[in-house]
């Protein structure tokens, strides 16, 4: 397990952890400058540098690693809102209805899968900014309202 102890041990002077808190104090100032509508969607590597001391070199312009944090940077809390109720409205019945239908394994592995990419969004943009996370986040969602509007062994 030396492997795994290694790769637990950081350090706020590693750039990795240096570049990402940077991109956290970026948000916020983000936040604090357009609290209501954000920055504009996909804005926030393009306006990085307005947000930041110092010079950033492009190949280190990207989104904060936090889909939450750049969702509020870029849409504000109007547009933080409106995406949370269209989530909320859209997975309701997904939790509600999973354990009285006859596809009760079905509607658990997706409820876990959903699961797993809110967690992962928690620490990376990957399902906001790259097109392939975007992707991956639409068909999950796709599958999981599919789950639930099916009525049942051959309904229409």
């Amino acid at each position: 397990f030396p492997l795994w102890f290694s790769r637990l041990a950081v350090s706020r002077d590693e750039q990795a952890v240096s570049l990402r808190l940077g991109y956290l104090r970026a948000a916020a100032r983000m936040v604090a400058d357009r609290p209501l509508l954000g920055v504009g969607p996909g804005a926030f590597p393009e306006l990085l540098p307005r947000y930041t001391p110092g010079e950033i070199p492009s190949w280190q312009r990207q989104p904060v690693h936090s889909v939450p944090v750049l969702v509020l940077a870029e849409l504000g809390v109007i547009g933080g809102a409106a995406l949370a109720l269209f989530l909320w409205r859209l997975l309701k019945p997904l939790f509600v209805r999973a354990e009285t239908t006859d596809h009760a394994l079905v509607k658990t592995l997706s409820i876990g899968w959903l699961i797993v990419l809110g967690a992962s969004a928690l620490g990376d943009h990957f399902l906001w900014a790259v097109p392939q996370g975007q992707m991956l986040l639409w068909v999950m969602l796709a599958v999981a309202t599919g789950v639930v509007a099916r009525r049942g062994p051959g309904a229409p």
